[in-house]
């Protein structure tokens, strides 16, 4: 089931940084794999390394077009939204949750990585979320 991986913002933001080193290997080691994120996951990532970091906009933007020439990046249109709202509706997820979802589900993705969903939970019987720095 696994096939396509899908990156959320935490694995991004935890590969630049080193807040957490032991976290940083693990996401490090993941960028380097063929992956997929969305336009939405990127500008999280831009905003949380400009806001807490302190990462001028200048580096973000060679880091941005950097990871578009490394992994694919899905774009988050009209598809992606009322899907997000219809797995909001029957997961009771926060909005921007089920986008990122939607974009993985659309984009063809089985592995959703990130900690920020339950471990092991499942949508649409082809989803898996796997949380990468789970012991």
């Amino acid at each position: 089931m696994a096939g396509r991986r899908f990156l959320d913002t935490n694995v991004l933001v935890y590969a630049y940084s080193s807040t957490e080193p032991d976290k940083r290997d693990v996401a490090v080691a993941l960028l380097g794999q063929e992956v997929v994120t969305s336009s939405q996951v990127l500008g999280e990532f831009v905003w949380v390394m400009h806001r807490k970091f302190g990462v001028p906009n200048d580096v973000l933007s060679d880091i941005v077009v950097g990871m578009g020439e490394v992994f694919e990046i899905v774009e988050v249109g009209t598809a992606a939204v009322r899907k997000a709202l219809r797995l909001c509706s029957d997961h009771g997820l926060p909005y921007w949750d089920g986008v990122v979802a939607a974009s993985a589900l659309l984009a063809g993705c089985g592995e959703l990585l990130t900690e920020d969903f339950q471990n092991g939970r499942l949508f649409e019987d082809r989803l898996r979320i796997i949380n990468p720095f789970a012991g």
